[in-house]
């Protein structure tokens, strides 16, 4: 299920996230702070009612959001709010979590910069040179370490800028590196 378009508000991801079935692949995508991140309405969704619900026990969750894998320790910033930032939540549900410990960058014509390093790491989760045998499906740090060499060797020779050694550096995981996803559609071509 997806909520891809500029209507969606916080109601309509509380319903879907928090009081349907839980999925096993997640991704937030949307502004964030470490603490909220902001749908198409005046209303935040805050990393604290993630704690209500077992839907993100154990999942892979991921974003392009900036600042979504920010972890401060608590009460460390002068926005007024105390609680556990997203990293703490889903820490505290096992869940293996990545996201930008920056700005996520993006371009308004094309797939670039932090959107290409996530399209690389979701694509490498489904690489395997032996399609139908999960067992040579990558773990999720190797999906994310590849991803990022991937995007790196894109660039070619004096291509590197400081924004892509931005997305490069920022792009953090918090838990289990060795966390597989068994993909139902894989393949051998990446």
């Amino acid at each position: 299920d997806s909520l891809i378009d500029n209507t969606w508000t916080a109601q309509d991801f509380r319903d879907m996230a928090f009081d349907a079935t839980a999925y096993d692949l997640i991704s937030l995508n949307s502004h964030f702070d470490h603490f909220r991140f902001f749908p198409n309405d005046p209303t935040d969704v805050l990393s604290t009612e993630f704690d209500g619900t077992s839907n993100f026990d154990g999942r892979l969750i991921f974003s392009v959001g900036c600042h979504a894998g920010l972890n401060l320790f608590d009460d460390g910033t002068t926005l007024g709010f105390t609680g556990a930032d997203f990293a703490q939540i889903f820490a505290r549900h096992g869940a293996t979590f990545i996201g930008n410990t920056g700005f996520g960058y993006g371009d308004g014509d094309l797939l670039a910069y932090s959107e290409q390093l996530m399209l690389n790491f979701t694509e490498n989760l489904s690489y395997n040179p032996n399609p139908g045998q999960n067992s040579t499906l990558p773990t999720t740090g190797q999906a994310l370490m590849l991803a990022k060499q991937r995007y790196l060797n894109s660039l070619g020779n004096g291509g590197l800028t400081s924004y892509d050694e931005k997305v490069l550096a920022e792009l953090t995981l918090y838990g289990l590196p060795m966390l597989k996803v068994n993909m139902p559609v894989q393949t051998n071509a990446v």
